[in-house]
């Protein structure tokens, strides 16, 4: 601006640089398929239980790795919002639920307590709950094994918010869900 006031140029710099254009990305939630693939390569009951509740309930990474044993309630999940907001009940099938059970049942149970703590899952580590970083990690062993691209957490986000009305689900439900 200053030069073009001195009369050193005549067109502003800023003027001949194009605007960059934002390119959305497209949503690519999984297909039957692939979910079918990845749910086979799952080794134990733990990683099934998860994979089950990120399409079951359509919750964050960071939201399912602060559920702890007492927001399990039957039928349902007591979901802590990770922005700060108020929790949320959300429903969890029947298969989702045995899952969960029986990852429960692998766990060691202390004198004073249940190993990782009293969060839902624990870790390889049966002292230590399980952490965002775990969760990714065990969707790039998921993506390797099951040979499905692309496999990470908020994919199945993805998922579970286009097949929610597909399977009869009220939009305003799933807002409140998400």
């Amino acid at each position: 601006a200053w030069a073009v006031e001195q009369g050193y140029t005549l067109v502003h710099v800023v003027h001949k640089v194009n605007r960059p254009r934002y390119i959305t990305k497209p949503i690519e939630p999984f297909a039957e398929i692939q979910i079918k693939k990845i749910f086979k390569k799952c080794r134990g009951w733990r990683e099934r239980a998860i994979v089950l509740i990120f399409l079951d309930c359509g919750i964050r990474a960071s939201e399912l790795v602060s559920l702890t044993v007492d927001d399990w309630i039957q039928g349902s999940l007591i979901v802590p919002n990770c922005y700060g907001k108020k929790a949320w009940k959300v429903p969890i099938t029947e298969f989702t639920e045995r899952a969960i059970f029986r990852s429960l049942g692998k766990r060691v149970i202390y004198p004073n307590g249940m190993g990782g703590s009293c969060s839902l899952f624990s870790s390889q580590y049966p002292s230590l709950a399980l952490s965002y970083e775990a969760i990714r990690a065990l969707m790039g062993r998921l993506e390797e094994r099951s040979s499905v691209p692309n496999v990470h957490a908020h994919r199945f986000r993805h998922t579970f918010a286009i097949n929610y009305p597909r399977n009869n689900g009220d939009i305003y439900t799933l807002k409140r869900i998400l």
